[in-house]
């Protein structure tokens, strides 16, 4: 467990207020013993253990009220309920052999292929929430499953001829998992200032809005950075109607004339992202994936922001839809004058929305560029490599692709350290002296 405020925890030691004021009471009406009063004494005296014991509970509730107090103003972070029963994973990757053995029928009923949604889905209400990725055999690209539920429509397609090459499959898997954990989210939600900085500093607009701030800095941070979480399952109240989780921002600010005035603005945004006003009276339950993120997306533009962290918005979606919500968020781009974070595993839907491309591993940028600058002209190794991952559209193309897989072992800085630096305008790359001459020479063999 984490918490976004953790210095307030020293108001822990608040909780020992009622005893130290018990223990005061105890002092100053302490009993006096006199021969008048022994046969009152004794005849309280079987009473006396049951208030005692309703006197100590009273004193020990009033404790736990003050820590949990303390707690929640700590504002706890946690990955399931109260952390029981967290798995730990983030990202599970299932990789789905198409061959004609699994048309094989272990049984008189289902074949393998029929058992695998049933298995997939007991597996995952033990591990708890993850995202789910299908590498697939037959075509060798990575679908991102918006469900368990979902790979039943996915996996009737026929199988193929031959065998699937697990090995090889398992080794296009790599380039896709390193993607995950690079510290993509928690930068996004650094920013928003919902998960704090353990060094360096966040600067907006040329100020400090990292660690402690004021009050009035914080609360403007928070109305002009507003975030779009990746999973629109989650992120929204599913007790609370779709007309208070969009107007909840509203409502802290202060940001209506009346309540006439609230509705408006909210129907607004509704249909700002494709909606209509009437689903407003509507619970999250009752819509589909895609239009729970476009009620994540009116959440976030009805605060009119000047920033906004997309964190994988359309990773938790259907294929079908996710054109759908790029063309929207690409739009309200333009429309609004929009600054995007837009995160993201996958490039090509990077290189639709972005102009600019930081490719980040394990915590650190190693390049930066423009977007077709970047897809045109990549330098780094691991940027090389996720290119290479890339699904092209033509299948010959496809079958004859190289993947390339990044080998950190190649970088030797025990002598020459590593630097930021500028090859070309706009273009900047992470290594050593060596490499960055190498990278240049690169760049102009290529012109």
């Amino acid at each position: 467990m984490s918490f976004t405020s953790p210095w307030l925890l020293w108001a822990l030691f608040a909780a020992s207020i009622p005893i130290i004021i018990h223990l005061v009471n105890r002092w100053r009406h302490r009993s006096v013993h006199w021969a008048a009063m022994e046969f009152l004494l004794r005849a309280a005296r079987e009473t006396r253990g049951t208030k005692k014991l309703l006197h100590y509970l009273i004193l020990a509730l009033r404790v736990l009220a003050v820590a949990a107090l303390v707690t929640a103003f700590a504002r706890p972070l946690l990955s399931s309920f109260f952390g029981w029963g967290s798995s730990g994973l983030n990202e599970v990757l299932l990789v789905l052999d198409r061959s004609a053995s699994m048309d094989a029928r272990p049984d008189k009923t289902n074949s393998l292929r029929d058992a695998i949604p049933p298995l997939v889905e007991s597996t995952f209400a033990q591990l708890g929430h993850c995202r789910l990725s299908l590498l697939d055999s037959a075509t060798g690209t990575v679908t991102q499953i918006p469900a368990p539920e979902a790979l039943a429509d996915l996996t009737v397609s026929k199988t193929t001829d031959g065998g699937a090459d697990i090995p090889a499959l398992l080794q296009k898997a790599i380039p896709y998992l390193e993607e995950s954990g690079s510290g993509k989210t928690t930068i996004g939600r650094a920013i928003t200032r919902i998960n704090p900085v353990s060094a360096g500093e966040i600067l907006y607009r040329g100020k400090r809005i990292s660690g402690k701030i004021s009050k009035d800095l914080d609360r403007e941070v928070v109305k002009t950075c507003q975030m779009i979480f990746q999973d629109p399952m989650a992120s929204l109240n599913e007790r609370a109607k779709v007309d208070y989780i969009i107007s909840e921002g509203l409502i802290n600010f202060h940001m209506y004339k009346d309540e006439e005035d609230r509705k408006r603005k909210v129907a607004e945004a509704l249909r700002e992202v494709g909606l209509l006003p009437e689903f407003a009276s509507r619970f999250p339950h009752e819509f589909s994936g895609g239009q729970r993120q476009r009620i994540g997306i009116a959440r976030a533009l009805i605060m009119e922001p000047e920033f906004v962290v997309a964190d994988e918005p359309i990773s938790a979606l259907d294929v079908s839809i996710r054109a759908q919500v790029l063309n929207l968020l690409n739009n309200l781009k333009k429309s609004r004058g929009l600054t995007y974070l837009f995160i993201a595993h996958d490039l090509s839907v990077v290189r639709f929305i972005s102009d600019r491309i930081a490719v980040i591993h394990k915590g650190r940028i190693v390049e930066l560029a423009e977007a077709e600058e970047l897809f045109l002209h990549p330098l780094h190794p691991y940027t090389k490599a996720l290119l290479s991952a890339v699904p092209i559209p033509d299948p010959e193309l496809e079958k004859n692709k190289k993947l390339l897989v990044y080998d950190p072992s190649i970088h030797d800085y025990s002598v020459d350290g590593p630097v930021w630096e500028e090859i070309l305008p706009g273009h900047f790359v992470y290594g050593n002296q060596k490499e960055l001459d190498g990278y240049r020479k690169e760049i102009e063999e290529s012109r």
